[in-house]
């Protein structure tokens, strides 16, 4: 019905290098920059890929509007750089976000360091995505859980190979009913190409979590240390006001490269 793959990057130096944001020093959010005008059709997803010159963890915004009167509508999504070569975030994620036609669609970021710094972003908008939220399908906002302060939530580590680790707390509460979660994973340790872990969702007070979803795989397939993993975005509703948390299982604890493991929880509404 609607064409695919509606692609909004700008051109630089020679190569894509994609609409830039800059982040507010001190750890803030910088100014939003325009991504587009408006959309000819609505679109039902959208995928992020980054690229930046400093290894820190990025949290953006995607905001809808007006020049001033932006509404966040997907929040604190994080990327991590590696500290090699290119500089950039291997993976994008994916979320079934709907954006109706003919609005303003901008964004903007914070980073973990005190200075300001540049972030470079190539979006892809999708408009054959069947996700449209008034047919109980698809998103219209994406909220943050356990993003803390700069690298999101550490989890407790396994100690038990193929034994999950205890379960950490995302969210003691989350604040509106949600259609289905992703979760974005980051380290400060070194992480080995092709490294993976298996994670778990579960819902309901400490000592009685219900799991959600479990033995569900995160794979790092670049070697850094800064580097982010997403999992799917899984269409499991979760009533308001639900505790959330997360546990994970490695192959090998001995191996401290996958015992130092961060998560952040991502809604969609």
């Amino acid at each position: 019905m609607y064409p695919n793959l509606l692609a909004l990057s700008q051109e630089g130096n020679g190569y894509p290098l994609g609409v830039t944001s800059t982040s507010g020093s001190s750890s803030n959010k910088g100014s939003w920059v325009q991504l587009s005008s408006g959309l000819a059709v609505p679109t039902f997803c959208f995928r992020n890929v980054c690229w930046g010159t400093d290894e820190y963890r990025y949290f953006f915004d995607l905001g809808i509007g007006s020049a001033g009167n932006e509404v966040v509508i997907a929040q604190d999504i994080m990327y991590a750089l590696d500290h090699g070569y290119w500089n950039f975030a291997y993976d994008g994620f994916t979320f079934p976000l709907y954006i109706p036609p003919n609005v303003r669609i901008a964004v903007r970021h914070k980073d973990s360091d005190s200075s300001a710094r540049n972030l470079y972003h190539h979006f892809t908008f999708d408009g054959g995505y069947p996700g449209n939220p008034d047919m109980n399908m698809g998103i219209r906002k994406v909220i943050a859980y356990g993003v803390g302060s700069n690298r999101g939530t550490h989890l407790t580590a396994p100690t038990v190979n193929y034994t999950y680790g205890a379960w950490t707390e995302l969210s003691s509460g989350i604040s509106e009913d949600a259609k289905g979660f992703l979760v974005i994973f980051s380290s400060d340790t070194a992480i080995d190409d092709g490294a993976g872990i298996w994670f778990s969702v579960g819902i309901g007070s400490s000592g009685n979590e219900e799991e959600l979803v479990g033995w569900m795989p995160a794979t790092w397939n670049y070697y850094g240390y800064n580097t982010c993993s997403s999992s799917s975005f899984y269409f499991i509703k979760i009533k308001s006001g639900t505790r959330v948390s997360l546990r994970y299982m490695i192959h090998d604890v001995n191996k401290d490269v996958l015992n130092n493991v961060y998560a952040a929880l991502y809604l969609g509404v």
